[in-house]
């Protein structure tokens, strides 16, 4: 990669990107080599019924090395002060084990079987959640008023 500037764009598109390796070393890498990646960036808003409801947030494959990233804010439409920011990482360990880092504020929970991560937010009629969702391989659930079996919550 002879004189390669971070910066360098092809017919509007940024011919290298800036990245961080396995190793934390920074490197520069071509858009089409992360093409493999299959991540989608979805956005979406959900409120509580008459009762606590259990909204499904999505059903996604869940791989060594391939984390979901939830950031959402949930609480009050209309009180700020009411407000909570969930910020939840999902990473595979080995076998069955799941990995959640960060704030999930108690409302935020998963399921895991398999490689098959299915994630909720535990809302009521007064909550409303809006944030997005970095992952891939999405499936979609079904809305309960009965908690899922096996829910892990994301304190």
């Amino acid at each position: 990669m002879a004189d390669i500037k971070e910066n360098q764009m092809t017919q509007g598109t940024a011919a290298y990107l800036r990245c961080i390796d396995a190793n934390g070393n920074s490197c520069l890498v071509s858009p089409q080599s992360i093409t493999n990646f299959q991540y989608e960036f979805k956005s979406f808003g959900v409120s509580g019924g008459e009762s606590t409801t259990w909204c499904p947030l999505g059903s996604y494959v869940l791989e060594n090395y391939a984390p979901v990233r939830l950031n959402m804010v949930v609480g009050s439409y209309y009180i700020e002060s009411k407000r909570t920011i969930c910020d939840v990482t999902f990473t595979k360990g080995s076998g069955e084990i799941v990995c959640a880092s960060g704030n999930g504020g108690g409302l935020i929970g998963y399921v895991f079987s398999g490689n098959r991560l299915n994630i909720y937010a535990k809302v009521d009629p007064t909550v409303i959640c809006i944030g997005w969702i970095f992952g891939g391989q999405k499936q979609s659930l079904s809305k309960t008023t009965t908690e899922p079996s096996g829910i892990v919550y994301v304190a």
